[in-house]
């Protein structure tokens, strides 16, 4: 029986993704949400960030927003989220959310990559809440008000 060895490439993430995600993480100028999208070049291993017109973060634009227009359906993401979020007291509260995006029919190599990834996004970004979800449909303000207990 010959032994089989299994490479898993850990992903690189170079220094001005790690610099992005740093200063995302003490972002102070947020309106209503932030957001930043998390992704693997399946070719090479980089982790980069999406961008739209040349900026990686999104502001005030809603989960469903993103999910419809940066998320494909059948690729993981991550969406590193600061919602704004209004006490009663009347005080506003910006918590540091990692929301695993992990579709069930993606390819299992990639779901392997993501996963792999995680524990280092934790690390860098230590956020506050974290939650995954397999159904891109799932992914709204709703639903994250929800899983934040609001």
């Amino acid at each position: 029986m010959d032994n089989e060895t299994i490479n898993l490439n850990i992903c690189k993430i170079d220094d001005d993704v790690e610099k992005k995600l740093k200063s995302f993480k003490f972002l102070r100028k947020v309106d209503q949400s932030a957001s930043i999208i998390v992704a693997i070049n399946n070719e090479t291993n980089d982790v980069y960030l999406e961008s739209e017109e040349g900026e990686s973060v999104f502001r005030d634009k809603s989960l469903e927003e993103l999910a419809d227009e940066h998320i494909p359906a059948f690729m993981p993401r991550f969406v590193v989220r600061i919602p704004r979020i209004d006490t009663p007291d009347g005080r506003a509260t910006y918590p540091l959310c990692l929301i695993w995006y992990n579709p069930q029919d993606s390819k299992i190599e990639f779901n392997m990559k993501y996963a792999s990834l995680r524990p280092i996004l934790i690390e860098k970004l230590n956020p506050q809440k974290m939650f995954s979800s397999s159904n891109i449909e799932e992914l709204t303000d709703e639903w994250l008000n929800e899983e934040i207990g609001l």
